[in-house]
C-alpha cells in the first residue's frame, strides 16, 4: 500500500515539474520573441534564484550578481542604477565577449566598450551605471578577438572565415552617429589573411603583426587599416607572441610549452636589430612593462609553474610570492612596480600550462595586486565568495585612470568589471 502511495506522489510531482517547464517555455519571451527559459523558470521556482542571493563586498555594500546582465541583443534584465557605482565587482555580460576596452567620454567619465562574439555588435556601458547603448549593429560572425585602438573608436576584429580555416582580420572604424548613412555603423578594410599575432604601438596609431610564410614567419608594421606596410622582421620560427612595449621596442617571445625552452627578444623598430633578453627557460611566457625595463615571466621550475620578475637594467631575477600566468596579468601605467593578476588557488604543475592552453583544464582565480619592489601581494577580490562564480581570468584591461579593471572569464567568455578605487 505504501509503495502505491509513494508511486502516486512521484507521478504527481513529475507532472507538476513538467507543467512548470511548459509554462516557462510558453510565457518567457522577450520583445523579439526569443525564449528565455532560465529566467522564467527561476521566476517560478524560488530555490536557486540568483536574484535572491546577496554577497557582501569589501566595502560593506550589497553585491547583487544580477546587477548588470546584458543579452547579445542589447537588452538587460535590470534598469536600476542604484549602487552600481559603489559595486566592487560586477558581471557586465552573460554572453560571450570577444574583447573590451575602457575609455573616457566627453564628460571624462569611464565608459566600457565591448564586442559580442555571437554577432560582432559593439556596446557601450558606463562604468558606474546600467545605462547602455549599442553603437554598432554591423554583424560580424565567429569573432574570436578584438584589438581596440585609440579612443575606442577603432578596432581590429579577428574571426574565422566561412571555410573554418582562414583567419580574417578586419580593421573597423565606428562611424559617428551624425555621419551615418543607410544605418551603416562601421567602415573599414581587411588586413592580410592568417595573421598569427597582432599588437599596437604605444599611441595605438600603428600595428605590428606576424604572418606565416614558407620559411617561418615575417613581421610587418603598418597603419591600423593595413596601409603603409613595412616588413621589419623575419624568422625561421613561427608562433611568436608579440607585445609593442615602447615606441621603438617590440617584445617577441617564442610560443610557450611546458617542457620547451623559451626565449624573449627585444626587436628595435628603427634598426630591426634583435636583442636577446631571456634565453632557454622552460614554459616561458612574458609580459613587459611599458618602460621595457622589467619583465614579468612564468616558467616551469622542477615541474611547478613559478612567477618571477626580470630587471633588464640590473640583470636580476626576483621570484614573486604568488603564482600566475602572464596572460592573467597587466602592469600598471601609473606605478611601474605594480601588477594586477588573476591568481589561482593552487600552484599548477609544469604540464598544466599546455593543458590550460588547450582548454583541458581551467583555474579558479582571485584578483591580486602585486608590488614587485616590496615583493608583497594584496588580494582585491575572490569572485567565488563575492559573486558565487569561478573565474578563469584572461585579457585584463585597466581604465585610463586605473580606477577599474576589466577582464574576461575564460570559462564562458563573459565580461567582468572590478572597481579598484
Amino acid at each position: 500500500m505504501f509503495r502505491k502511495i509513494l508511486k502516486i506522489i512521484l507521478i504527481i510531482f513529475t507532472i507538476v515539474i513538467v507543467g512548470l517547464l511548459i509554462l516557462a517555455f510558453s510565457i518567457s519571451r522577450n520583445s523579439d520573441g526569443e525564449v528565455t527559459v532560465q529566467d522564467s523558470f527561476r521566476d517560478i521556482v524560488s530555490f536557486g534564484n540568483s536574484a535572491s542571493r546577496d554577497f557582501t563586498n569589501r566595502f560593506g555594500n550589497t553585491l547583487n550578481t544580477d546587477t548588470d546582465f546584458i543579452g547579445p541583443d542589447g537588452t538587460s534584465n535590470t534598469q536600476d542604477d542604484t549602487n552600481v557605482g559603489a559595486l566592487l565587482l560586477r558581471k557586465i555580460t552573460t554572453f560571450q565577449t570577444a574583447g573590451a576596452t575602457a575609455v573616457k567620454d566627453k564628460n571624462e567619465k569611464t565608459v566600457v566598450k565591448f564586442t559580442a562574439s555571437e554577432n560582432g555588435h559593439i556596446f557601450e556601458v558606463p562604468a558606474d551605471s546600467n545605462s547602455r547603448e549599442r553603437v554598432s549593429n554591423t554583424t560580424i560572425l565567429r569573432i574570436r578577438d578584438t584589438l581596440w585602438l585609440s579612443g575606442g573608436g577603432e578596432f581590429v576584429a579577428r574571426f574565422i572565415d566561412e571555410d573554418e580555416a582562414t583567419v580574417e582580420s578586419f580593421y573597423a572604424e565606428i562611424i559617428p552617429e551624425e555621419e551615418r548613412a543607410n544605418d551603416n555603423t562601421l567602415s573599414g578594410s581587411f588586413l592580410q589573411k592568417n595573421i598569427e599575432e597582432i599588437t599596437y604601438s604605444e599611441d595605438r596609431d600603428k600595428i605590428f603583426y606576424l604572418v606565416p610564410n614558407s620559411e617561418g614567419s615575417i613581421g610587418i608594421i603598418s597603419n591600423p587599416d593595413g596601409s603603409n606596410k613595412v616588413q621589419i622582421f623575419d624568422s625561421p620560427i613561427s608562433g611568436w607572441r608579440a607585445q609593442w612595449v615602447e615606441e621603438d621596442t617590440i617584445a617577441l617571445t617564442t610560443k610557450a610549452s611546458s617542457d620547451v625552452p623559451g626565449h624573449l627578444y627585444f626587436l628595435d623598430v628603427e634598426t630591426e636589430r634583435l636583442n636577446n633578453v631571456l634565453t632557454s627557460i622552460d614554459g616561458l611566457t612574458t609580459l613587459v612593462n611599458s618602460s621595457a625595463n622589467k619583465v614579468l615571466f612564468t616558467h616551469n621550475n622542477t615541474d611547478k609553474l613559478l612567477l618571477s620578475v626580470f630587471d633588464v637594467k640590473k640583470d636580476e631575477v626576483t621570484d614573486l610570492p604568488l603564482w600566475a600566468l602572464t596572460e592573467k596579468c597587466i602592469w600598471s601605467e601609473k606605478n611601474s612596480s605594480i601588477i594586477y593578476c588573476g591568481v589561482s588557488s593552487f600552484i599548477p604543475r609544469g604540464d598544466d600550462l599546455d593543458a590550460w592552453y588547450k582548454g583541458l583544464i581551467s583555474f579558479s582565480d582571485s584578483v591580486w595586486m602585486i608590488d614587485t619592489e616590496t615583493q608583497t601581494a594584496t588580494v582585491l577580490v575572490d569572485p567565488t565568495s563575492q559573486a558565487g562564480e569561478e573565474i578563469d581570468l584572461i585579457k585584463p584591461v585597466l581604465s585610463p585612470d586605473e580606477e577599474y579593471l576589466l577582464f574576461i572569464n575564460k570559462k564562458d567568455s563573459t565580461l567582468w568589471q572590478l572597481k579598484l578605487k
